[in-house]
């Protein structure tokens, strides 16, 4: 989890940094700020960036997610995973949301014109009101025009029995997890409910340590359920017990 956010007006640099220090829980560190093409943007990261990726992405860009798709239309049309990205390219500011809308992303504009971002509403607040979620699967350029790059096909339905169908199901989940491991130690959300347990029964032969992650209020039931789900998972299970406090500080 990283905190993107940003303005199209160059010289911005204390701004964005503002706009980050609301969101400064997402990240570790101090923020990087880019400021390129009369655009400025800027990230904070939750740990080290350690995967390589080619020099042109950190010099102009800022995302949130593990791969970011290079910050070109035709590479975002063939973009898979979980991101939100910020481009200064020479055409203006590019934007573009992952499929699925996994890595959130809102926009707005302010009373002069630019456009504006960031991973968390409350970070554009003091520019704006009026203020957007950025639709998953969709890219928008200099243009300020929103342009689809994922629609997903929907299959016809087929008459194969239901254990064909399960079986095919399951080499579908497990390849969709296996996808997002990118180590041997990962966390999971766990609710207790099927498909939380689902992905985290998936994931876990391939780890050395998986943690699960449960939230809601003191004494829930859902606590309890993922607690047995942790325990049959041989998994590091941590609560996050949520008050009425906690929800309005956040």
């Amino acid at each position: 989890m990283s905190g993107i956010a940003g303005i199209s007006r160059g010289g911005q640099a204390s701004l964005v940094k503002n706009m980050l220090e609301k969101m400064a829980y997402r990240g570790h560190g101090q923020p990087h700020i880019i400021e390129r093409q009369n655009i400025t943007l800027g990230v904070i990261r939750n740990s080290p960036e350690t995967i390589k990726h080619p020099s042109m992405i950190p010099e102009r860009a800022v995302w949130d997610g593990p791969r970011p798709p290079l910050p070109f239309e035709d590479q975002i049309r063939l973009a898979r995973g979980a991101f939100s990205l910020a481009s200064a390219n020479h055409a203006g500011l590019l934007l573009a949301r992952d499929a699925l809308g996994i890595r959130p992303l809102y926009y707005s504009h302010t009373a002069d014109g630019a456009l504006c971002f960031a991973s968390e509403v409350k970070a554009i607040l003091d520019l704006t009101r009026k203020i957007h979620e950025f639709r998953p699967g969709y890219w928008l350029g200099a243009d300020e025009i929103p342009h689809r790059f994922y629609d997903p096909a929907i299959a016809p339905p087929e008459d194969l029995p239901i254990a064909s169908l399960a079986k095919r199901l399951n080499i579908l989940l497990e390849q969709a997890v296996l996808r997002q491991i990118d180590g041997p130690v990962m966390g999971s959300w766990l609710s207790g409910g099927l498909d939380s347990s689902a992905i985290a029964a998936l994931v876990r032969p391939h780890l050395d340590q998986l943690h699960t992650i449960a939230g809601g209020m003191d004494g829930a039931p859902d606590l309890e359920y993922a607690r047995h789900v942790a325990e049959f998972l041989i998994a590091d299970h941590h609560d996050v017990i949520v008050t009425r406090p906690g929800l309005l500080k956040v």
